[in-house]
């Protein structure tokens, strides 16, 4: 049998012609993938577009197999509710509390980091081949250590090229989130040496923050705000990615908000009945950056969300989307639901269009601004133009 290292050189090779797209979310544990990144995931799904997920741990937590597995199931179920097939989920299923350790003192395919519970290899039955990724592509487990968890992840951004990874950042306080952040990066320069032209942009947060509730309390309207102490991290928060999510997590009734949802299904840590449903607001934050080349990746502002009446000449505004080099910007804007209207100068910074009329109800245009510098796309961000009926302003 081949080793994880030929397979994942193999992999390489066979991917050499294949252009860099899509979506891959970094979670390490089931749960994490929807606090950050469900409006990322939902509006991908939405748009057509690829995604995968991949929880680094079965989120046993020392705890028995069978609650790993039960753990899978939850995660599998969360995405179902944004749309999200079995297939494009991956478990690596690599121990939930070590991978930290892992990062740093079971480096080489000899060594094996055994478990409290006296685990020493992957294990899953959910997922992408409804077993651990290992087993799935090398025929058996993957022994606890860094050289199969990097070979894996290697492995996986090689055979899809995404461009776009979302992960937690260095900077979250949970010692698997900052080790999962370092790994990725790892695997990341991995594919990179083998293939130079592969630049993805990495888009990185926080779940855990000084081990504080850093959050306020669910709130689908409102922006998240900064948390305490985070200049000490030495990312401006002005500076961050600031992505509204889609317009059904936008909604307070959170009966049918599909991020509320989504969390709901993960019981075990207290779905909604924990503190999981304070990170349902109207965005997602992440700072943007490509750790392979000197280029640094632009940032969309689709603007502030409007409210006009119809018949109005309303104007579109990204001017304070952003290149951290100053470089000039080419700008996509794409309508994503509402009733299509002509936009004019839809490749500027501010196109036009005209609110329609004759309307008998409120109705909600949704706007996607992508931004390019001369090697990167941007995240997508939305903007909501909200058109009242002319009845509605005289009180009829």
């Amino acid at each position: 049998m081949a080793g994880p290292c030929a397979w994942a050189l193999l992999t390489l090779v066979l991917c050499a012609t294949l252009a860099q797209a899509g979506t891959l979310v970094v979670a390490p544990h089931p749960d994490d993938d929807l606090l950050t990144a469900a409006g990322v995931i939902f509006q991908a799904v939405q748009a057509g577009e690829p995604v995968t997920v991949v929880y680094m741990t079965n989120g046993d937590n020392n705890r028995t197999t069978s609650y790993g597995l039960a753990r899978q199931a939850e995660a599998v179920e969360g995405q179902r509710r944004l749309g999200l097939q079995e297939d494009h989920l991956i478990f690596l299923g690599y121990p939930d509390g070590y991978l930290s350790k892992i990062l740093t003192d079971y480096i080489h395919p000899g060594e094996t980091l055994v478990t409290a519970f006296n685990r020493s290899a992957t294990y899953g039955r959910r997922g992408l081949g409804r077993m651990d990724y290992h087993a799935y592509r090398f025929g058996g487990p993957g022994n606890y250590n860094r050289a199969h968890l990097v070979a894996d992840l290697a492995d996986i951004i090689a055979m899809q090229l995404p461009a776009h990874i979302y992960v937690p950042s260095e900077f979250d306080t949970h010692p698997d989130h900052c080790a999962t952040y370092a790994l990725t990066k790892l695997a990341v320069l991995a594919v990179h040496d083998a293939r130079p032209d592969y630049l993805p942009v990495i888009h990185k947060t926080v779940v855990h923050w000084a081990h504080l509730p850093w959050q306020h309390p669910v709130d689908a309207t409102a922006l998240f705000s900064e948390p305490p102490g985070w200049d000490r991290t030495g990312l401006a928060w002005r500076r961050r990615e600031s992505l509204d999510v889609p317009l059904p997590m936008q909604s307070a009734d959170l009966s049918v908000n599909p991020k509320y949802q989504a969390i709901a299904a993960h019981a075990s840590q207290g779905g909604v009945n924990g503190y999981l449903k304070n990170y349902v607001h109207k965005d997602e934050f992440f700072w943007a950056e490509n750790i392979v080349g000197g280029n640094q990746p632009p940032v969309a502002e689709a603007g502030t969300d409007l409210f006009v009446t119809e018949g109005a000449a309303v104007a579109l505004d990204g001017s304070c989307s952003r290149d951290p080099e100053g470089q000039s910007l080419r700008f996509e804007w794409v309508q994503v639901s509402g009733g299509r209207v002509p936009l004019v100068n839809a490749a500027g910074p501010a196109p036009r269009f005209t609110a329609p009329e004759g309307l008998s109800a409120e109705r909600v245009l949704v706007f996607r601004l992508v931004v390019r510098d001369h090697q990167s796309a941007s995240a997508p961000d939305l903007t909501c133009v909200t058109i009242q009926p002319a009845f509605a302003k005289l009180g009829n």
